[in-house]
């Protein structure tokens, strides 16, 4: 089942060293966080200078199927509806309209 497998790959990547530094900071925060993230949470929960880096790194964890955008969500920095990131270990829930998981 790719959960498991997902989660195991990434602790392979982060212990060979493999996965960059920042890379490893965004997995961390989205392990912690289930339910999924916007990307200017991502950015203030690991203390980026600014969201086009965070964009960035999740744009090659998407490549590398470690992420995916789970829906939308109502940002709790921005306030407004934007993609909510998951990990790819919670590709059973998805956020579906107002942060409801299904």
């Amino acid at each position: 089942m790719r959960p498991q497998t997902s989660l195991l790959a990434y602790y392979d990547l982060r212990k060979t060293g493999k996965i960059g530094k920042q890379h490893a900071k965004i997995m961390d925060c989205l392990t912690k966080n289930p339910a999924g993230m916007t990307r200017n949470e991502i950015k203030n929960a690991i203390s980026a200078r600014d969201v086009c880096s965070i964009t960035g790194r999740i744009a090659e964890l998407r490549q590398k199927h470690m992420v995916f955008v789970a829906g939308t969500k109502v940002c709790s920095v921005t306030g407004r509806r934007v993609e909510a990131i998951q990990h790819s270990g919670n590709r059973n829930t998805y956020i579906v309209d107002g942060g409801q998981e299904v």
